[in-house]
């Protein structure tokens, strides 16, 4: 596995959990602290599975 794919994965993983806690109707502290790790993992790996994460930028109101 190269760096790259371990940041692509690891930003997967937290666009699930996020999901997850958002439907397990955690704190929406949580779940935006999740997304934004996401986003900034998004920005930092400048890869096409970017573009879905910034996209939930749009669709969630916790993103400010």
């Amino acid at each position: 596995m190269t760096e790259r794919s371990d940041v692509v994965a690891l930003e997967q993983i937290l666009q699930y959990v996020a999901q997850e806690a958002q439907r397990l109707h955690l704190s929406p502290v949580v779940v935006h602290c999740l997304r934004m790790a996401a986003f900034e993992l998004a920005k930092a790996n400048p890869a096409e599975d970017a573009i879905e994460c910034r996209s939930l930028e749009a669709e969630d109101p916790s993103f400010h």
